[in-house]
């Protein structure tokens, strides 16, 4: 399971533009993980590359269950 404070996290990704394009620049996984944690712990937050590993799998998951 998703810690609560990356959803939060994400919530605030989805509503900041400018940070949704800065994390979209980044095609490498690993890299973007990393930028993900950083970004969330420059702003507050408490999560970990897992949990954004863990929300990576299960976003993949639901789209594999609804298009194929």
């Amino acid at each position: 399971m998703t810690s609560n404070s990356f959803e939060q996290f994400r919530e605030m990704v989805f509503a900041d533009q400018a940070l949704q394009s800065q994390l979209r620049e980044l095609v490498d996984r690993d890299e973007f993980i990393k930028r993900v944690v950083e970004v969330g712990v420059a702003r507050g937050f408490n999560f970990n590359d897992k949990d954004v590993q863990h929300a990576i799998l299960e976003g993949r998951r639901a789209w594999n269950e609804r298009y194929l």
